[in-house]
């Protein structure tokens, strides 16, 4: 067997990969389990006294429907108040978060924002998340208070607390509800969970033996190593860490990536190495491959762009046409699903928030200044508060998309000018009667310097524009400098184009779009046919990121964009069959007409040193035809989610 050479190979590029991917499963079933704690929020708000008296059957359902918790409980005031389920939990019950946890819980209240705790002292693999609410019925100072909790006694005097007194552990500042009236502390829902299960262990397990039936790099069987950053004691590993500790530091040298939940201040590293160390795997070179679609399919644990190297094994085992089929079923399904449960969560900045900033902020300032809210479906923005409210849709159509935000904030709008025409032009829109509170943006709302990260939010765009009320195209001054990824034809600004004009414009009101030109000029768009149509022709021709090469690795924006794409067909059929309108009949026959025009099969880019031939929709049309097919032929109930063209479950 011929030696590795670590240093030069992709493989530890491929091996990363899988690294990365392992790592946004584990970040979304966190964000997936935390989404009870967004539930019962919004129960209290609405009537909190049936949350309370009622708890033992609301919380079983939630752990049932979001999974992943041991243990959920509600703290009134800030002491923990009730738990479920009971046994073997209910020794909780008198807990003092404001006293025991007091900085965190202090913290967790003014940011108004979920946190995850670092110094609960109960068993280090134990997870736990506070989430403040706030609540219209709740009074402004904290009633005073006796009580025990493991045999200690403890009080709360709140009698002379002042009602402005914001040192004071008896008051704290309110928040406006969106219902326009002031809100107040009510307390904290709470979740328990084991590091095990969110980690999903018996999953990491099969990395150790068949790596889950793929490969990477040519290596089957690997070792792991998942750790906390802000709780080192908060540590799994697999039991051939330990050998490999022992070995050649070069032979096994770990690759790992760093992940995070932002939101709630929790940040990880996972690590893997291959178990029989960096050598070459003898049977690689003679494995029938079969290429993985690209950008599609984080969702169902398997890659997006960046693992496009993955593959599976075939020879003498599987029937390559088979596994092709189900591969490509998977990717298809799995856009499909980004309409209703985002990748990545939408994150809302407010109106006033945006416009106070005064430059354009990106993504990680305004996440490390408290100013995002987050949405981890589309019945999140579809309730009532975020519908009536009204989300804005702001695109800069001269600013490339690009494969590396990494430079972005260092170069990017220097002079303010594309910030000021974005002011401009948010409050002359109120001439024309539009009502909204909130932002989305792509600089702003989504992450620019995790590449994952920003892949799942790509993925997500449709099911974005389905929520959003209009469309605010912002053009590039004339004259202004042009940066690396300034393009008068931006690929990014041209694909949610394409996903709002076909989620939100092929009805009668299709006035949904403006236009703030380069002179300056607002103005009002009709979106006909032969928009949308023109929309749809995003993948013709070069992409910014085509002129400027690709450094090897990186993936071009025409694969990053195929699973938005495919995301945005599937809701075009939805609405077609369920009568949506000559415009979309017509829509559809178009592309049916012209498949290899609209969806291309594969495409040629020059990388730094080489020209490359990948594919794009080979393939996957076919499998969606027939997918959409079979799920037509359900029952109502029973097909595949399309928001806006089918029942909410």
């Amino acid at each position: 067997m011929s030696s590795f050479d670590f240093g030069t190979c992709d493989s530890r590029a491929d091996v990363m990969n899988l690294a990365s991917m392992k790592a946004m499963e584990i970040t979304q079933q966190i964000r997936q389990s935390i989404g009870a704690l967004k539930t019962l929020e919004a129960m209290i708000q609405f009537e909190p006294g049936f949350v309370e008296g009622n708890f033992h059957q609301i919380a079983p359902a939630l752990r049932r429907t979001y999974k992943g918790i041991a243990c959920l409980a509600l703290a009134k005031y800030g002491v923990i108040s009730t738990v479920d389920p009971p046994d073997p939990n209910s020794a909780l019950v008198g807990f003092p978060l404001l006293h025991l946890l007091q900085q965190e819980a202090r913290d967790s209240i003014l940011s108004g924002e979920a946190k995850a705790s670092t110094a609960w002292d109960a068993d280090a693999s134990t997870l736990v998340v506070l989430h403040p609410i706030f609540a219209p019925s709740a009074a402004r100072v904290l009633p005073s208070d006796e009580w025990t909790y493991n045999g200690r006694n403890y009080s709360r005097d709140c009698s002379l607390a002042a009602p402005m007194d914001e040192l004071h552990p008896c008051a704290f500042p309110g928040v406006v509800h969106p219902s326009g009236n002031l809100a107040h502390f009510w307390g904290f829902a709470m979740l328990l969970a084991n590091f095990e299960d969110v980690a999903d262990l018996e999953g990491l397990k099969e990395l150790e033996h068949r790596a889950g039936g793929w490969v990477a790099a040519g290596f089957t069987h690997f070792a792991w190593r998942l750790s906390d950053a802000e709780n080192p004691a908060r540590m799994l590993e697999c039991t051939l860490m330990t050998q490999i500790s022992m070995g050649s530091a070069a032979a096994y040298a770990l690759v790992g990536v760093d992940a995070a939940v932002p939101e709630i201040g929790l940040r990880w590293r996972f690590d893997l190495v291959p178990a029989v160390g960096w050598q070459a795997s003898s049977d690689w070179w003679v494995t029938a491959l079969v290429a993985i679609p690209v950008t599609l399919i984080f969702g169902v644990g398997m890659g997006i762009s960046v693992i496009a190297s993955l593959r599976k094994r075939t020879l003498d085992k599987l029937n390559v046409q088979n596994f092709r089929f189900d591969v490509l079923s998977k990717a298809v399904s799995a856009s499909v699903e980004a309409l209703e449960k985002f990748q990545f969560p939408l994150c809302l900045v407010s109106v006033d928030d945006f416009l106070k900033c005064g430059a354009y902020p990106s993504y990680e300032e305004l996440r490390n200044l408290g100013k995002h809210v987050w949405l981890d479906s589309c019945w999140d923005a579809m309730g009532g508060d975020y519908e009536d409210s009204g989300i804005l849709l702001l695109s800069y159509e001269g600013m490339s998309e690009g494969t590396d935000h990494q430079d972005s904030e260092s170069a990017f709008d220097k002079d303010g000018d594309v910030y000021k025409a974005m002011v401009t032009s948010i409050r002359g829109l109120k001439k024309y009667g539009l009502k909204f509170n909130w932002v989305w943006s792509q600089y702003s709302c989504m992450p620019q310097q995790n590449s994952i990260q920003h892949q799942c939010a790509t993925n997500s765009i449709a099911g974005y524009c389905s929520c959003f009320t209009a469309m605010l195209v912002v053009e590039s001054r004339k004259g202004a400098e042009q940066h690396t990824f300034s393009s008068s034809f931006a690929s990014w600004s041209r694909l949610e184009r394409l996903c709002f004009v076909t989620c939100q414009c092929l009805g009668t009101d299709s006035m949904k779009v403006f236009r703030y030109t380069e002179q300056g000029v607002l103005k009002k768009e009709r979106v006909d046919r032969s928009a949308v149509e023109f929309a749809w022709d995003i993948l013709r021709g070069s992409f910014q990121c085509c002129t400027t090469y690709h450094a090897d690795g990186r993936p071009c924006d025409k694969q990053r964009f195929v699973g938005a794409i495919l995301s945005t067909y599937w809701r075009l059929l939805a609405v077609e069959r369920a009568g949506g309108g000559d415009m979309a009949s017509q829509l559809v026959k178009v592309l049916r007409d012209s498949n290899e025009r609209y969806f291309p099969p594969t495409f040629t880019y020059w990388s730094e040193t080489h020209p490359l031939q990948l594919e794009l929709f080979a393939g996957l049309l076919h499998v969606a035809h027939q997918m959409f097919a079979e799920d037509s032929a359900k029952v109502d109930a029973e097909r595949m989610i399309a928001p806006g063209t089918g029942l909410r479950p």
